[in-house]
Formats: structure tokens, sequence, C-alpha cells
């Protein structure tokens, strides 16, 4: 049962929670700075689940957490950034659902045109991730993030 447990919460709550803190959580900053908090967070757990060459670890934690406390602390870094996601923002949105594919392609054996055109429901499921972020918020997207990871694990729990 353990296991079981463990799948549901890793695949189902927590990587859906990560991966929308990490590639649209900015997105809803201008918004609810409370949010940086979340994606530090995430970006941390992130770091520690996908960054595989341990030289890289250090050195994305600590430019993560630098800017992070730069945006809480400092008053004009954090005008420029609100300023630069109002001003990019449709650009921005492209390059998280670029992004957030690209993350998805370790989820294949090989690489090829067959890879790069199953990734296209994620650059679907990306765009209209950032559509319910704009739309609503942050939440709401991790909570269809987390159905569409739900659907997988549910069919393969009646399957066995």
């Amino acid at each position: 049962e353990t296991p079981l447990f463990s799948a549901i919460f890793t695949y189902i709550l927590l990587i859906p929670l990560i991966e929308e803190m990490i590639f649209r959580g900015f997105l809803g900053i201008p918004k609810n700075k409370i949010s940086v908090y979340f994606i530090a967070l995430a970006g941390i757990i992130g770091a520690l689940f996908y960054i595989k060459v341990a030289d890289l670890l250090f050195p994305v934690l600590f430019i993560m957490l630098l800017l992070c406390y730069s945006y809480l602390r400092i008053g004009t870094f954090q005008k420029k950034v609100d300023t630069f996601i109002e001003r990019y923002y449709y650009p921005l949105v492209i390059l998280s659902v670029l992004l957030f594919a690209v993350a998805h392609i370790t989820n294949y054996e090989e690489y090829s045109l067959a890879t790069l055109v199953a990734l296209l429901p994620r650059v679907i499921s990306g765009f209209y991730l950032a559509y319910i972020v704009t739309k609503y918020n942050i939440w709401y997207a991790w909570l269809m993030h987390a159905v569409n990871n739900a659907l997988p694990v549910v069919t393969m729990l009646f399957i066995d």
C-alpha cells in the first residue's frame, strides 16, 4: 500500500504542483506576490528532482534563491520584474509552454521526430494551463494538471 500512496502523492499531487510553479507560477506574480514563496519552494524541490548533474545543482539553487530574495527585498528589482512580466507576458507564455514540453522529453527513451510529435499534447496542455493561470490563478492550473496526471494512474490501477 505504501508504494501506491507514494506514487499517487508524487505523480498526482507533487509533480503537478512543482511543474505549475516552475513553468507558470511567474505568470501570476504581478497579481499575487505570495506566489514567489511557492515558486522558490517548487524550484528547490524541482531542482533536487530534475537536475541530474551534481555540479549544476548548487549554482542553479543559488541563482534561484538570489533572484527570489532580491524580488522580495528590493523594491526596484520587484518593479522591474513585474514590468518585464507584464510587457512580455505572451512571449513568456510561449517560452514557458515550450520549456514545459521539452521538460517532458525525458519521458521517452529515444529522441526522434516521433518524440517531438508526442510532445504536441504537452504544448497544447501548456497553453491551456497558461490560460487557466491567466484567467483564474495557479491553483486551478495545478488542479487541472493533477486531474490530467490522475487519469493514467487510475487507469493503471484498474488494469492491474
